[in-house]
């Protein structure tokens, strides 16, 4: 802390003991005789207006920081008194250099505070001493009220900064006065443009992965839709075997080719315009896909004396004779083909047996067509169909 002489006004730091210059006032901290330990604060005077600053000298390489004491026990704050009008600031001189700090002498109680009183001019700052040792911090005493903020007068320009010298070890804290009321706040300045980014650290480690919550209640289910337009109908398919018809033969001795005829169309069979059940021919009325399907049931009349030749397979078949010859499905009656080294070399039909057509084919308005055997070089009789039970069914219809 700075003091002034009380006969000459010459100021000078709280912990210099050397003799005043302008009056050879000695050992004392006010040039005035009273003794260097430092008395009760008397009241502060009013500030008064600030001078203008003088030129800043330039500034010294920073010596190194004294231990730093232990901190006082901090007094109650003050309630804030409004701050008084600043001057305008002067252009800022170069700082000087910085001397040696000194030790800091022990730290006196600090006494309570006055009301501020009027601060005076302020004289041209002197060059700074050396710093001495900094004593411990005496408690603080209540803190007066503070002025009002005077208005804050342009900065001047900063002079080039010393070297920092080391840091002192902090002195332990103590306790904090009350805040007093907070004075009203100045004109604030323009922003600094703002400082380049520095690095971006490194990226912590991840942190588990919380606990999954409670699934939320499902909500409500939305109002249904209109329903849409119908589309409209399509076209009438046809009548699925309704062209067609279904004949059953009882009977019949054969031992040659021949067409089956004198078919019969009674209940539980039907009939067709275009089938003539006495011929067996079928006259197809419309061109279209038709299914063809026969069962036919056979019997030998007589036990097989001789073997069949390698070329005689006979076999029953659904023909289309108009306009033109075209087997349309076949079937072959089954053949025991036996060859027993010096015992037994036979090739013969069976005794009774089982065919059965079923195909669909492609036929045209005014074809023709019947269900007949083909003998293909058998000469023994046939009887095919073996009365009501085991006769042969044929039927024939329009699919599309």
């Amino acid at each position: 802390m700075s003091y002034s002489c009380s006969k000459c006004k010459k100021a000078f730091v709280e912990s210099s003991y050397s003799t005043c210059s302008s009056c050879s006032s000695s050992d004392s901290l006010s040039c005035d005789g009273i003794s260097k330990k430092k008395g009760v604060t008397g009241p502060t005077g009013a500030t008064g207006e600030t001078g203008a600053t003088g030129a800043t000298g330039a500034a010294g390489a920073t010596g190194a920081a004294g231990a730093t004491g232990a901190t006082g026990v901090t007094g109650a704050t003050g309630a804030t008194g409004a701050t008084g009008a600043t001057g305008v600031t002067g252009v800022t001189g170069a700082t000087g250099a910085a001397g040696a700090t000194g030790a800091t002498g022990v730290t006196g109680a600090t006494g309570a505070t006055g009301a501020v009183g009027a601060t005076g001019a302020a004289g041209a700052m002197g060059a700074t001493g050396v710093a001495g040792a900094t004593g411990a911090t005496g408690a603080t005493g209540a803190t007066g009220a503070a002025g009002a903020t005077g208005a804050t007068g342009a900065t001047g320009a900063t002079g080039a900064t010393g070297v920092t010298g080391a840091t002192g070890a902090t002195g332990a804290t103590g306790a904090a006065g009350a805040t007093g009321a907070t004075g009203a706040a100045g004109a604030t300045e323009a922003t600094g443009a703002t400082g380049a980014a520095g690095v971006t650290g490194a990226t912590g480690a991840t942190g588990a992965t919380g606990v999954t919550g409670a699934t939320g209640a499902t909500g409500a289910t939305g109002a249904t839709g209109a329903t849409g337009v119908t589309g409209a109908t399509g076209e009438t398919g046809p009548n699925f075997a309704a062209v067609g018809f279904s004949a059953f033969l009882s009977t019949v001795s054969v031992s040659a080719s021949s067409q089956l005829t004198n078919w019969s169309t009674a209940n539980p069979y039907y009939g067709h315009a275009n089938f003539n059940a006495v011929t067996g021919n079928f006259t197809i009325p419309v061109t279209g896909r038709y299914t063809i399907l026969a069962t036919i049931n056979y019997i030998t009349t007589a036990a097989v004396a001789v073997s069949l030749g390698a070329g005689i397979n006979p076999f029953f078949v659904v023909q289309r004779t108009s306009p033109t010859v075209t087997n349309l499905v076949s079937g072959l009656l089954p053949v025991l083909n036996v060859n027993v080294a010096l015992v037994l070399t036979l090739r013969a039909v069976l005794g009774n047996g089982n065919i059965t057509l079923a195909g669909e084919v492609l036929l045209s308005a005014g074809d023709v067509i019947g269900l007949f055997y083909n003998a293909n070089g058998l000469t023994i009789n046939l009887n095919i169909g073996n009365g009501g039970s085991n006769g042969v069914v044929w039927s024939v219809h329009e699919i599309t």
